[in-house]
């Protein structure tokens, strides 16, 4: 229902169709220009990393070297972490003297960089 009070392109309330929402509820940030070409540029360097990365696994797992095998996803997360702009600030050193088992509750898609960009390990998924 919409009356004089509110802009037709606004959603009716959830509420009984009283006319009392917040705009700021339905606020959606306009992106210039610039942070659409960033956008796009990033997105191109991370494919180009994935694809770089995925050329690069095969022949660095015949090493099998325990040192060389780790280089790979290390340079990868780190990559990761700068093209999206993610900067971490690390409080203390990881354990590096004894075999540690980190679990984690994900919070986001980029966990995974951030941590692999930290230490130095291996990761798992497992399937609900």
């Amino acid at each position: 229902m919409n009356d004089a009070t509110t802009h037709p392109s606004q959603p009716e309330s959830p509420i009984n169709g009283a006319s009392d929402f917040s705009p700021s509820l339905y606020y959606t940030r306009r992106f210039s220009l610039f942070d659409r070409v960033r956008g796009a540029i990033r997105l191109f360097l991370f494919l180009v990393t994935c694809l770089i990365s995925l050329l690069l696994q095969p022949l660095i797992l015949l090493c099998r070297r325990q040192n060389i095998v780790c280089v790979l996803p290390y340079l990868w997360h780190w990559t990761a972490c700068r093209i999206f702009g993610i900067r971490v600030e690390r409080h203390g050193a990881p354990v590096q003297d004894a075999k540690v088992f980190f679990v984690g509750n994900h919070i986001s898609y980029f966990d995974i960089p951030v941590l692999g960009h930290n230490i130095i390990c291996y990761f798992i998924a497992k399937r609900e």
